[in-house]
């Protein structure tokens, strides 16, 4: 019942320990990536439909990371046209084989924030047959609403707010050539609004 000795085996660690510190900072970097670039991972299991996302995917939707999902339950938070797409995408993907797709939409955050996304996914074949769709999601709603701003800026008046002289000629064309084509009349109504400038210039922009 008396402590004699110690036995024990020590073993040099120092390329593990070294190993997982190169590991700790590749994936503290990967991260840092995906938040500044706004860019989320997902895979997506063809038979089930469940989804799993990073959680930089979960922010860029604004849902708590580790909510359980499935490919079914975020379309509602999609716009009609998107959700089309991605359904779309999705089955033509798993029936045609196809490797890779790139499509975009437009996501409804819980929170009412109307967000643009770009979706890569590749889709996976062991043996041939379809297993998951990976890929990645990224936030490009800046890059949408500055193409907006632009062609606010090139065809609608900054002060109305009503089409300009551009898309007016624009739309004007497009109504001959149809009406030439399908044979049918074509009427033009002119309005012209007295004193605007001077309500304007009296009463300023708000007026």
């Amino acid at each position: 019942g008396q402590i004699a000795r110690l036995v024990g085996v020590i073993n040099d660690i120092t390329e593990q320990r070294r190993a997982e510190e190169t590991s700790r900072w590749r994936n503290d970097m990967l991260n840092r990536i995906a938040a500044m670039g706004r860019i989320g991972g997902f895979e997506l299991y063809v038979d089930s439909e469940v989804l799993h996302w990073t959680d930089e995917n979960y922010r860029i939707h604004g849902i708590a990371p580790g909510t359980p999902l499935t490919l079914k339950s975020t379309l509602p938070s999609y716009s009609p046209e998107a959700r089309d797409l991605i359904m779309e995408t999705f089955t033509r993907m798993v029936a045609n084989r196809e490797a890779e797709r790139t499509i975009e939409g437009c996501y409804f955050t819980s929170d009412d924030r109307r967000i643009w996304l770009r979706i890569t996914g590749r889709l996976e074949l062991p043996d041939g047959v379809p297993y998951r769709i990976t890929g990645l999601t990224q936030d490009v709603t800046e890059e949408h609403e500055a193409g907006e701003r632009i062609e606010q800026l090139a065809h609608y008046d900054t002060l109305t707010g009503l089409p300009n002289r551009f898309l007016f000629r624009q739309r004007a064309d497009d109504a001959i050539a149809a009406a030439r084509r399908d044979g049918k009349p074509l009427a033009l109504l002119f309005l012209d609004l007295d004193r605007f400038k001077f309500v304007n210039d009296t009463q300023g922009h708000e007026a």
